[in-house]
């Protein structure tokens, strides 16, 4: 959506200079191709005013989509960091939990040596109450008083290598549990500290969000008021034809760009936000507009289409003339007030913006058959006929 709306808005930007014209965005206009100007000079100007309301506070809104999209990635990546950290924690209670089997079983082989370590000391300290002279007396022979002299040193520094080897396991078990114990600590408010952020950034794009909801509604209302007004032009064009628009054939009368589709997402079409019909996939400017300048589904657009279609070729003089009210000062063709002489002729009407039609026919009675796009504000196909009177009024340029 974003990127559909930037294309339209680099273009309109660019059609303030000569291309502004050549959009003609409408011939048709804003207005649904008057026949006559049916809005006051007043209104004329709130329309105008509120047109330009609605590109700033669109603009403020792709600001904000940007700023919120930020945000999100923001959020995602703090969301990222805390997955890491959970992992890192999950890690750090393993190496605990491994580190507290690991005590448990030092502390079960502590005790069965302190049992045997018991049972050593008892053994030394009752030899230890016999005199090596007792011993040496109670001994068969030399040999044996010796044997009992090493056991007895024997367990005496195996009950010391023990006692200092459990002691250092114990130590190191303890500073292994500290160490651990205070990562996983230090882990912990690192992940707090992080989710007050990931708060905080829910935060502003809660607010964001309400930010974009208030321009919605601006822009919802503005764009309310302008169809009210275009519906205004579009009823005075209705009572300059008696009462009664023809009826329309969308993508009728094998128009290339019938198909082409209204670029505001979430924007009724017909009527279509000002009158914007186009390609989204394509590259700007032929996104909005065809080979001739002008916009498609518009009235300017069918016109030098049907033209073309008719000739067989781009004749001098149709492209790029600007709004349909202008074409009879801007062309290098002919102009009259005569609808016959011309292998392809249009009839333009003034008005605020004006209105082109194809002269399809021309009847001995004065009358004419002629087609169009977009008289109803709708981006449709028409083909009716004006009376003589009303053909009189019209101003004529033959291709």
């Amino acid at each position: 959506m974003k990127n559909k709306k930037i294309n339209i808005k680099k273009y309109i930007n660019q059609s303030k200079l000569p291309l502004i014209g050549f959009s003609m965005l409408a011939i048709v206009g804003l207005v649904a191709a008057p026949l006559v100007n049916a809005l006051t000079a007043d209104e004329i100007a709130e329309r105008a005013q509120l047109q330009r309301d609605i590109e700033r506070q669109s603009d403020q809104k792709d600001e904000l989509s940007v700023e919120a999209s930020s945000i999100s990635e923001a959020v995602k990546e703090l969301e990222a960091q805390i997955a890491i950290l959970q992992n890192q924690i999950t890690r750090s209670q393993k190496k605990v939990d491994d580190l507290e089997k690991k005590i448990a079983k030092a502390q079960a082989e502590l005790e069965k040596q302190k049992e045997v370590l018991g049972k050593n000391i008892r053994a030394v300290y009752l030899e230890g109450q016999i005199s090596t002279l007792e011993m040496l007396a109670s001994s068969k022979d030399l040999s044996e008083f010796v044997d009992k002299q090493q056991y007895r040193n024997s367990v005496q520094e195996k009950i010391k290598e023990t006692l200092e080897k459990i002691t250092d396991l114990k130590f190191q078990l303890r500073a292994q549990k500290d160490e651990v114990e205070k990562y996983l600590k230090d882990q912990e408010q690192a992940r707090d500290k992080v989710a007050s952020q990931r708060s905080e950034q829910k935060r502003l794009l809660s607010l964001n969000k309400s930010e974009q909801a208030a321009l919605n509604a601006k822009i919802k209302s503005n764009s309310a008021r302008v169809a009210e007004l275009n519906a205004k032009q579009v009823e005075e064009n209705r009572r300059a034809l008696g009462g009664n628009l023809p009826a329309g054939v969308p993508g009728g009368g094998g128009y290339k760009y019938g198909n082409a589709v209204c670029l505001w997402p979430g924007y009724a079409d017909p009527p279509c936000r000002e009158y914007d019909w186009g390609y989204p996939s394509s590259s700007s400017p032929r996104n909005l507009y065809d080979e001739w300048g002008y916009g498609y589904r518009n009235c300017t657009s069918w016109a030098a289409f049907r033209v073309v279609q008719v000739l067989g070729y781009t004749p001098p003089g149709l492209t790029q003339l600007g709004h349909a009210k202008s074409w009879p000062y801007n062309t290098s063709a002919t102009v009259n007030s005569n609808p016959s002489g011309g292998n392809a002729t249009v009839a333009v009407s003034g008005g605020t913006y004006g209105h082109v039609r194809f002269v399809e026919n021309v009847y001995g009675d004065g009358s004419i058959q002629v087609s169009d796009y977009n008289f109803g504000g709708d981006g449709i196909y028409r083909k009716y006929t004006l009376t003589a009177a009303q053909a009189s009024a019209l101003t004529y340029i033959h291709y």
